[in-house]
Order: C-alpha cells, then sequence, then structure tokens
C-alpha cells in the first residue's frame, strides 16, 4: 500500500528510519515527502544516499530539523520535478551544486541553517524560484549574483553588505519580506545615495537591521542624514540600529505613525550625546540601550514632548547595559512606565539617580555591576518575582541599611552586596519564593527565621561564600527543600549539627564544598543527611564517614559523587552509575561495589595514586565478580591505567581509558 501512496508525512525515530522509509524506493507515484516530527532526528545516510534519489515523481519535500551536515552532490539530479524543497532547521555549510539543476522549484526554505556559509554560485538558473527564506543564517554570505532570480516575489532574511551590494540593487527590490538587514552603512558617501534604497516603499519588511562599522565618522550631519534616508516603512514591526557614527539620531525614530513598531534596539553608538524622545510610541513594549559611551543623562527629551498620555504607556521590558558615563535618570513623575514588567540595568558605574515611581507592574528587576546606585526611590518590592542583585552594593540595601525584604519574588539571587547583613520576610506575609541564591555577601549573618512557616514553597537554596552566616534559623529549613548548594561558609559547616537536614524528605541534591580543613570541626563526624537525596557533591570534608554515606539508599543511576581527602575506612555499597574522585591527595580504598553501571572516573590531580593501589589495597581481586558494565576507568591528567594490565577484568567492560595518552 505504501508503494502507491502519492503523498506521506511520517514520523521520525531514533534510528535514521531507513527501514521505515525503504518501501518508498519500489514506488513511482510519490509526489509529497514531510515530516510531522517537531524533535530534531538524525536521517540515516542510506536515506539520503539509496532512497530520496530514487523518488524522481516528488514535488514536495522536506528535511528541515533533521540533523544534516552533509547532502550528496548529486542528490538533487534526478528530482528534477521538486517545486518545494524545506531544508530548514539543518547543521548543513552548503548546499550541493545540483540543487541549481532543480529548474522548476518554486520555494527554497534555509531558515535557521545556523552553519550555511555560501549559496551554489549558479543559483540563478533556478528561474522558477519564488520565495526564498533565508532568515537566521548568521553566516550566510549573500552572492551578489542573486539579483538575477527573476521571478524572485519573496525573499525573507535578506543582508546586503554595502560595498559589493549599491543602494540600487535593491531599490526596486519590492520582493523583500520579513526580516532585512543592511550592513557596512559607512560604506554610504551621503543622504543621496541612501535615498536611492527607497525604504519608504518596503512595505513588506518587519524587522529592519541597520548597522555600520566600527569606524569613527568624518562629519556627524552627513551621518545623520544617510540615517534619515533609511526611514523604513511605517509597517515595521522591529528596529535594530548597531555602531550608528552620528551624535544625534533623526527625529523620525520617534515618530508615533509608526503604530506596529514593538521592539527597538540601539546599541554600539558610542558617538549619541542625547537619546531620542521615545516616550510617545504607541506600541513600544521592548527596548534595548547598549554601550553608548557619551549619554550621561535620561533627559526630559527622552519621554518627549508632554502629553495626556503617560510616557512609555505600552513599554514592557527595558534593558540598558555599559552606559560608562550615564550618571542620572530624570524621573518626571507622571506615571511613566505603567506597564513595565522587566527592567535590567547592568554595568553603569557612574549611575546614581532616582528610578521612575510607581512600578506598579514590575516583576522582574535585575542590577548588576552598578557601584554607586542607590535606590532612593521606593521600588514597590511587593510584585517582583525574580529580583537579582550583582555587584552593585548600595543597591541592595532597598530598605532599611542592613535589611533586605522582598516577599513575593519567586526568585532572588543577590551577589557583592558587602553592606547586607540580614535577609527578612515579615511575620504574615504570604510568599511564593521558590530559589534563594546570596552569594559574596561577605557581612550577612542570618537568613529569614521561621523559615518552614513563612517558605512552604522553597526549593532551592545557595549560599556561596557568606563567611559570616553561622547558622540556619530556628526551626530548620523548610521542609520542601530539594536543592542545598554551600560552599566556603565555615561558621556555617561548623554548625552542621543543628541542620537537622535528616528532616528534609524531599531533599534531591546536596552540595558542600569547604576550602579549609575540618578535622577540630564542632561535632567530629557528625552528619546527617535524609535518605532521600540522589546526588551527593562534597569536597574537603574528611569526617564524612562511609558509615553515612551508606544510609543514602536513594542515590541511583546518572548520579555524580565527586569527594576529597575522603575515607580510609572502606568506600561504601553504593547504587550509584558516576563516581567522580575529584583532587586525591590518597587512594587507599576497599572497594565494595555491589552496583548495576558503574562510572568511575579519577579527575583532575592525584598525586599519590599509581597502580601498585589497585590488586591488594582497595580494587576488586580477579576472584570478585564485578558488573558487566562498568564503563570507565580513567585518569585524565597522569599517564596511568588503571587498574594494572596484569588484573583479570570482566570481558565486558566498555572503556578504560587516559585521556590524556
Amino acid at each position: 500500500m505504501l508503494e502507491q501512496s502519492r503523498h506521506m508525512s511520517y514520523s521520525m525515530g531514533g534510528g535514521g528510519d531507513f527501514e521505515k522509509l525503504k518501501p518508498l524506493s519500489k514506488t513511482e507515484q510519490l509526489r509529497t515527502l514531510l515530516p510531522i516530527s517537531f524533535r530534531c532526528h538524525k536521517l540515516s545516510k542510506r536515506v539520503l544516499h539509496n532512497i530520496l534519489p530514487s523518488l524522481r515523481s516528488l514535488r514536495a519535500l522536506s528535511l528541515s530539523r533533521h540533523g544534516i551536515v552533509e547532502l550528496l552532490n548529486d542528490l538533487f539530479i534526478k528530482l528534477k520535478l521538486l517545486r518545494f524543497l524545506d531544508l530548514s532547521r539543518t547543521e548543513i555549510k552548503k548546499l550541493p551544486d545540483s540543487i541549481c539543476a532543480l529548474y522548476n522549484l518554486e520555494t527554497l526554505l534555509l531558515s535557521s541553517c545556523y552553519f550555511l556559509e555560501d549559496l551554489p554560485l549558479q543559483i540563478e538558473k533556478l528561474i522558477n524560484l519564488r520565495h526564498l527564506d533565508i532568515s537566521d543564517t548568521s553566516h550566510l554570505k549573500m552572492p551578489l549574483h542573486l539579483r538575477k532570480l527573476k521571478s524572485l516575489q519573496v525573499l525573507v532574511g535578506a543582508k546586503f553588505l554595502l560595498g559589493g551590494w549599491r543602494t540600487e540593487d535593491f531599490s526596486e527590490a519590492h520582493y523583500l519580506y520579513g526580516s532585512l538587514s543592511i550592513l557596512a552603512l559607512q560604506n554610504l558617501v551621503d543622504g543621496r545615495e541612501a535615498q536611492k534604497a527607497k525604504m519608504r516603499e518596503k512595505n513588506h519588511v518587519e524587522n529592519l537591521s541597520l548597522e555600520w562599522s566600527e569606524s569613527s565618522a568624518d562629519n556627524s550631519q552627513t551621518e545623520r542624514d544617510i540615517l534619515d534616508e533609511l526611514r523604513p516603512h511605517t509597517n515595521i514591526k522591529e528596529l535594530q540600529i548597531s555602531r550608528y557614527r552620528g551624535t544625534q539620531f533623526p527625529n523620525w525614530l520617534a515618530d508615533h505613525s509608526f503604530l506596529k513598531l514593538v521592539k527597538l534596539s540601539l546599541s554600539y553608538c558610542k558617538d549619541c550625546f542625547s537619546l531620542p524622545a521615545l516616550g510617545q510610541l504607541p506600541c513600544l513594549k521592548f527596548l534595548s540601550i547598549r554601550e553608548m559611551h557619551r549619554i550621561t543623562d535620561a533627559t526630559e527629551e527622552f519621554y518627549c514632548s508632554p502629553s495626556s498620555e503617560k510616557p512609555f504607556n505600552s513599554h514592557e521590558k527595558l534593558r540598558f547595559a555599559e552606559m560608562p558615563e550615564w550618571k542620572q535618570w530624570h524621573v518626571l513623575g507622571n506615571g511613566e512606565f505603567p506597564a513595565l514588567q522587566d527592567l535590567s540595568i547592568k554595568d553603569c558605574p557612574k549611575l546614581v539617580g532616582k528610578f521612575p515611581e510607581n512600578l506598579c507592574s514590575l516583576t522582574n528587576l535585575r542590577i548588576s555591576v552598578c557601584p554607586e546606585l542607590n535606590l532612593e526611590t521606593r521600588i514597590q518590592l511587593s510584585s517582583l518575582k525574580w529580583f537579582e542583585v550583582d555587584g552593585s552594593p548600595k543597591a541592595g540595601v532597598v530598605f532599611d541599611e542592613a535589611e533586605l525584604v522582598v516577599p513575593r519574588a519567586r526568585t532572588l539571587r543577590v551577589w557583592c552586596c558587602q553592606n547586607l547583613t540580614r535577609f527578612l520576610i515579615p511575620n504574615g506575609t504570604e510568599t511564593h519564593m521558590t530559589s534563594l541564591i546570596i552569594s559574596e555577601c561577605k557581612k550577612l549573618k542570618w537568613l529569614p527565621e521561621r523559615m518552614q512557616e513563612l517558605l512552604p514553597s522553597h526549593k532551592e537554596l545557595r549560599l556561596p561564600y557568606c563567611p559570616e552566616i553561622d547558622s540556619f534559623p530556628d526551626g530548620g529549613l523548610p521542609f520542601s527543600l530539594q536543592l542545598l548548594w554551600i560552599r566556603d561558609c565555615e561558621k556555617l559547616v561548623n554548625d552542621r549539627t543543628e541542620w537537622r537536614l535528616q528532616r528534609l524528605h524531599s531533599l534531591r541534591e546536596l552540595y558542600i564544598r569547604h576550602s579549609g580543613s575540618d578535622n577540630e570541626i564542632v561535632g567530629g563526624e557528625y552528619w546527617e543527611f535524609p535518605c532521600s537525596i540522589r546526588r551527593l557533591t562534597s569536597s574537603n570534608l574528611k569526617t564524612l564517614s562511609s558509615q553515612v554515606l551508606k544510609s543514602l539508599t536513594s542515590l541511583e543511576s546518572q548520579i555524580y559523587l565527586k569527594f576529597s581527602h575522603c575515607w580510609n575506612k572502606g568506600f561504601p555499597p553504593l547504587f550509584v552509575s558516576y563516581i567522580y574522585l575529584s583532587m586525591m591527595s590518597s587512594f587507599h580504598y576497599r572497594l565494595k561495589v555491589f552496583v548495576t553501571s558503574l562510572h568511575f572516573n579519577v579527575y583532575r590531580s592525584t598525586p599519590s595514586i599509581n597502580s601498585n593501589h589497585f590488586p591488594n589495597q582497595g580494587f576488586p581481586p580477579p576472584s570478585l565478580s564485578l558488573p558487566s558494565r562498568i564503563a570507565l576507568i580513567s585518569n585524565p591528567l597522569q599517564n596511568q591505567l588503571y587498574p594494572p594490565p596484569s588484573l583479570s577484568l570482566p570481558s565486558r567492560i566498555a572503556l578504560i581509558s587516559n585521556h590524556f595518552q
């Protein structure tokens, strides 16, 4: 029945699908072959070599989302009836020359072929090609002879590199659709040359990118004239301007006739000393301003002239990044940004000013490397779901000088806030926090009291480099906690007798890294872990005994165990498949391994290990029955192979290797 089919769609499997598609080689009627899977799969070379060339009646063929790296050069010689070919989202670097023999081809889809570098030199032979999509092909060089495609009606994702292409080459190109990039604009002499592009007539272009090189301009007014003449049609939805060399933007950028413009990006415009008046763009939702080195103030002009409409009335996401001279953000107090949900300010070292008030819709706030930024304006934190502060010590103090209160944030990340001493949650506050990460806050001493009650949904707690935290709060950690990550918190590790982790029956992953020695830590070998732990990573904890590890009955396959300076008391019988031994100073193990599949990796520097440790001092002797699926025994940094060749091992060990042989 398959041999008589004219149209076929199929779901890809994991084996290349040669057997599934093999009956197709006998059919002479098949017109359509399309996959229906949305996952990426590798297509068997036998399908490409033996089956596809035999389908001479094909009109429509899709190989989209198949992990194809290379196509046979003569693949399409016998498929001359093809009218539709979809190679999008594949990994091909070049198209075979035989594609130029597809004289009947009308549609060629190459979108998201991220590795594609060139189109065939004779692509103009596709005399019936009407639709070509090359969007999201960042490495593709658009050949000059593409302009010879006389039947082309739709070109999506075009990239014109001026210097090779001329503005008059695409002045009559009414077939431009979707995204359009014009690169190397520094090659334009003046505004009259830019006018030849007739950008205002490109009414099907929705995403426009204009890019200059990093060279300096001789005449700022000429640069402004060029950008003035590159004004797009009002149907534009997204606009990116990069490395513009003028000192001011043209007025059209703030024209509220751009009713469909929702996304605007201004980047690397290092000579501009003022921001355009964007506040009255009616539908603008996303604005990114990056690396504008001469901007010192976001003035009233940024909001546009006074109007009955609130400035940035529709705006949802705002990004400022790498603005080294920006000092002040002028605040109108007129209810600006009423819909703002996501605000990010990064690498603005001189910014000290206020924030807009009453950001009632704000849910995500990120402040990174803004050391002088002090949040004088009372930010409404009650609606925040994500709050992240990094390298901005003054911004980390939101209310009081030493208290941080974010009651409803689902994710809270605080880095390098040196003045922060405690984190509070008021009693009776409804909280939704699931993740708390506090890193390198050297003065932080206290976590919230009554965490079990106030954080009922908490799942992740990470505390790297907080040396002054000496204990968890009274009552212990939330019962819902699934991941606990502690690094270089010496006082906290010293207080581990009060952790009461054995009560956390939801805990799945535990990471403890300690830079000093724990020989004299209070509590000796006192470690109590819940049996629910599936992944355990510890470092430099000599007191962690094998008896404790034997109690971890939930350690299961695909689990990584990384131990340094560990036991001399015998390795525990663990049901694990991956064991990583890192930075070992000794290797006196008596391994008692009762596993179904073991991946054993000696990682990094293991100076004391040599092959003599294995036969008699730890590695199971030949008489011991070992699992048949030991996957790997290796030392990546030393030229040694474990165990020694004289030791008999199971016949089906998959690999014994040295990474650096």
